[in-house]
């Protein structure tokens, strides 16, 4: 969105689609460094998992949904947003909620206080 509130105001809607056919996502960040880790809940399994890999390119857009089929596994994929393709990273999910990413590159905070920061983002307090 930009120019909100504005008359001017602009929204851009991206159809989505996966391999699994078109999914619905629940949440959607964009990587704010290289180095780090991405947090996802699967509310259903009550389980919270790590992605890591050794770089993620800054600016990158990841998503975590389900898709239509209830046959298909909840996922997290990264997302092209000039085409809508939502290419799965991690699969088997059963319900993929709260997407959230750990920058691990500052050397001014301690991991223990970046994970925090991610839990409760991924579970904020009411």
């Amino acid at each position: 969105m930009s120019n909100p509130g504005l008359t001017q105001q602009r929204v851009l809607q991206v159809p989505l689609s996966s391999p699994y056919g078109q999914p619905q996502v629940d949440d959607t960040l964009f990587t704010p460094d290289a180095d780090g880790f991405l947090l996802v809940s699967d509310t259903a399994k009550d389980i919270t998992y790590k992605i890591s890999k050794k770089v993620f390119v800054p600016g990158i857009a990841y998503s975590a949904g389900v898709a239509g089929s209830s046959a298909a596994p909840g996922f997290v994929g990264q997302l092209d947003l000039a085409f809508g393709l939502l290419t799965p990273i991690v699969s088997g999910m059963q319900s993929p909620h709260g997407l959230a990413f750990v920058t691990t590159s500052t050397a001014d905070d301690s991991a223990v206080e970046k994970l925090k920061e991610a839990c409760s983002a991924l579970y904020p307090s009411e």
